[in-house]
Protein backbone atom coordinates (compact mmCIF):
# COMPACT_ATOMS: atom_id res chain seq x y z
CA UNK A 1 0.00 0.00 0.00
CA UNK A 2 1.06 3.31 -0.96
CA UNK A 3 0.98 6.63 1.00
CA UNK A 4 -1.26 8.16 -1.36
CA UNK A 5 -3.15 5.30 -0.32
CA UNK A 6 -3.36 5.88 3.13
CA UNK A 7 -4.34 9.16 2.99
CA UNK A 8 -8.46 8.08 2.74
CA UNK A 9 -9.52 4.99 4.17
CA UNK A 10 -12.54 3.68 4.01
CA UNK A 11 -13.58 1.11 6.71
CA UNK A 12 -17.24 0.33 7.54
CA UNK A 13 -19.12 3.22 7.07
CA UNK A 14 -16.48 5.98 7.98
CA UNK A 15 -13.89 7.65 5.96
CA UNK A 16 -10.75 8.42 7.48
CA UNK A 17 -8.83 11.48 6.22
CA UNK A 18 -5.65 11.03 7.16
CA UNK A 19 -4.16 14.64 5.45
CA UNK A 20 -5.00 17.94 5.12
CA UNK A 21 -7.12 18.30 1.86
CA UNK A 22 -5.85 20.22 -0.72
CA UNK A 23 -5.98 20.25 -4.25
CA UNK A 24 -3.60 17.52 -5.23
CA UNK A 25 -5.54 14.47 -4.07
CA UNK A 26 -9.40 15.71 -4.47
CA UNK A 27 -10.11 13.03 -7.07
CA UNK A 28 -8.65 10.48 -4.32
CA UNK A 29 -10.98 11.63 -1.96
CA UNK A 30 -13.91 12.04 -4.20
CA UNK A 31 -13.50 8.22 -5.25
CA UNK A 32 -13.19 7.44 -1.37
CA UNK A 33 -16.32 9.05 -1.21
CA UNK A 34 -18.07 6.55 -3.62
CA UNK A 35 -16.65 3.80 -1.84
CA UNK A 36 -17.85 5.27 1.56
CA UNK A 37 -21.62 5.54 -0.32
CA UNK A 38 -21.17 1.69 -1.43
CA UNK A 39 -21.21 0.59 1.98
CA UNK A 40 -24.15 -1.11 3.13
CA UNK A 41 -24.25 0.77 6.49
CA UNK A 42 -26.66 3.84 6.41
CA UNK A 43 -25.07 5.83 9.12
CA UNK A 44 -22.36 7.39 7.48
CA UNK A 45 -19.11 9.47 8.40
CA UNK A 46 -16.37 11.50 7.28
CA UNK A 47 -13.62 11.73 9.89
CA UNK A 48 -11.62 14.86 9.20
CA UNK A 49 -10.25 14.75 12.70
CA UNK A 50 -6.79 14.61 11.53
CA UNK A 51 -7.31 17.56 9.20
CA UNK A 52 -6.24 21.20 9.75
CA UNK A 53 -7.03 22.62 6.07
CA UNK A 54 -9.73 22.08 3.48
CA UNK A 55 -10.25 23.77 0.50
CA UNK A 56 -13.32 24.39 -1.62
CA UNK A 57 -13.07 21.39 -3.85
CA UNK A 58 -12.87 19.12 -0.74
CA UNK A 59 -16.17 21.08 0.45
CA UNK A 60 -18.04 20.51 -2.97
CA UNK A 61 -17.66 16.97 -2.96
CA UNK A 62 -18.64 16.68 0.95
CA UNK A 63 -21.72 18.27 -0.11
CA UNK A 64 -22.18 16.27 -2.98
CA UNK A 65 -21.73 13.41 -1.36
CA UNK A 66 -24.19 14.41 1.51
CA UNK A 67 -26.85 14.50 -1.47
CA UNK A 68 -26.42 11.34 -2.74
CA UNK A 69 -26.19 9.92 0.64
CA UNK A 70 -29.67 11.16 1.22
CA UNK A 71 -30.98 10.51 -2.38
CA UNK A 72 -30.16 6.33 -0.96
CA UNK A 73 -32.09 6.95 2.27
CA UNK A 74 -28.83 7.13 4.19
CA UNK A 75 -27.38 9.85 6.76
CA UNK A 76 -23.72 11.42 6.56
CA UNK A 77 -21.99 12.76 9.54
CA UNK A 78 -18.86 14.61 9.76
CA UNK A 79 -16.31 15.17 12.80
CA UNK A 80 -13.93 17.90 12.37
CA UNK A 81 -11.51 19.61 14.30
CA UNK A 82 -11.98 23.14 14.97
CA UNK A 83 -10.28 25.20 12.40
CA UNK A 84 -12.49 22.77 9.58
CA UNK A 85 -15.82 22.98 12.09
CA UNK A 86 -15.33 26.88 11.05
CA UNK A 87 -15.07 26.82 7.73
CA UNK A 88 -18.04 24.79 7.26
CA UNK A 89 -20.58 26.32 9.19
CA UNK A 90 -19.19 29.38 7.99
CA UNK A 91 -20.62 27.97 5.06
CA UNK A 92 -23.81 26.70 6.44
CA UNK A 93 -22.61 23.15 6.31
CA UNK A 94 -24.37 22.47 9.99
CA UNK A 95 -28.17 23.57 8.49
CA UNK A 96 -27.78 19.74 7.13
CA UNK A 97 -25.03 17.75 7.59
CA UNK A 98 -24.34 16.88 11.34
CA UNK A 99 -21.08 18.04 12.17
CA UNK A 100 -19.41 16.83 15.74
CA UNK A 101 -15.69 19.00 16.75
CA UNK A 102 -13.09 17.31 18.12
Amino acid sequence: MTDKAKDFLVDGGILFVNRDMLHDRDLMFDDACRTLLDCPENNLFIDLSKSTYINSTYIGIIAATFFQATSLKKRLSLKVTASIGQVLRAGGFEEFIPIEEV
